[in-house]
């Protein structure tokens, strides 16, 4: 080892030495000051003492703040408890109940295929089952329609007197004979957007009692939808079966939603109408499934008649915070009745 290196180790050895008996110097020191210290007097103790708190509770962290917002309330040593919603698709603390659901501003009041809504609600004439001929072509007949889609039947007189019509006059089973009063043109049905284009009377001899009885039936042409169709009427209402009528309402207006089969094709016209009331008839008929309160849209996805349920679109302009797209919120919605 060279000179050099020797006084450097010697140097560090005593350095360590003179840094240990320093250390034990200071040490026992700070002991003996310790043990030599006055204690605190009672002034003091009150101090630093919460007196207000009971002798020996030890203590303990504050309940959490609740997140009014995402209803979190869990404290920073706390392991997270949460569960998923999956109608609100959204977690949600397991030992809280959820928020209550957003409002969706659409409700569903009846489902159903509807009774076509005219029917024959009188007829009147001086001789049946033909009537009496007042001039050529001219009957002294008059058939009663009424409109009952509304919450009151609406009635229109259909006077065959007033137009040119011709009569066809058959028997062909014994007691039983069929007249037809037909218009040469299809006669306008006032206020009720349909066209008369035959009446037929059905009159029936009872051979045990002699009396007759009489069957009445008319073909109209409804013309209150976007596409014509053809029904044929009586006395009794008769099912739309090529028709399905969904009635939604915001507690104010309702909404009419139909889906019509076209006859013959494959083809389903969609279309809305509105009332501001129950009691009013439905107006305003536009093609389409959407229905539009303030700024949120519903769009009418599906119709389902055996489970009386409406599977519905809302789009409001809301952004969603992870597409950066208008929120869209999907429902089924349950009729009423």
């Amino acid at each position: 080892m060279k000179s050099l290196d020797k006084v450097l180790f010697v140097i560090g050895i005593c350095a360590c030495v003179a840094g240990g008996v320093a250390y034990s110097m200071l040490g026992s020191s700070a002991s003996a000051g310790t043990t030599a210290k006055k204690a605190p007097t009672g002034a003091e103790i009150e101090a630093w003492t919460d007196t207000s708190a009971d002798a020996g509770t030890a203590a303990a962290w504050a309940a959490p703040a609740l997140d009014t917002v995402e209803g979190w309330n869990y404290d920073l040593f706390s392991s997270p408890e949460i569960r998923w919603d999956s109608r609100q698709k959204k977690y949600f603390a397991k030992e809280l109940p959820p928020p209550p659901e957003e409002v969706f501003g659409l409700s569903l009041k009846s489902l159903s295929q509807p009774k076509f809504r005219l029917v024959i609600s009188s007829y009147s004439a001086g001789t049946k089952p033909v009537p009496e001929q007042t001039s050529p072509g001219r009957y002294a007949a008059v058939l009663t329609i009424s409109d009952i889609s509304g919450a009151r039947a609406k009635s229109q007189n259909v006077n065959f007197a007033a137009f040119p019509v011709s009569i066809l006059d058959e028997s062909p089973k014994t007691g039983v004979r069929t007249v037809e009063l037909i218009p040469e043109n299809p006669v306008t049905i006032p206020g009720m957007n349909a066209k008369l284009t035959l009446f037929r009377i059905t009159q029936k001899r009872n051979p045990s009692t002699g009396v007759f009885s009489e069957e009445f039936a008319a073909t109209v042409v409804d013309e209150s939808g976007k596409t014509s169709r053809k029904f044929v009427i009586g006395t009794k209402p008769v099912f739309d079966k090529d028709r399905t009528e969904a009635v939604f309402t915001d507690g104010s207006t309702e909404w009419l939603y139909s889906e019509t089969r076209v006859p013959g094709k494959k083809e389903i016209v969609r279309e809305i109408a509105s009332r501001a009331s129950s009691t009013d008839a439905f107006a305003n008929v536009s093609s389409g499934s959407e229905i539009q309160i303030g700024d949120d849209v519903f769009r009418i996805n599906a119709l389902d008649i055996s489970a009386r349920e409406a599977r519905i679109v809302k789009q409001s302009p809301e952004l969603d915070k992870k597409t950066k797209a208008p929120k869209t919120t999907e429902k089924v919605l349950t009729a009423e009745r």
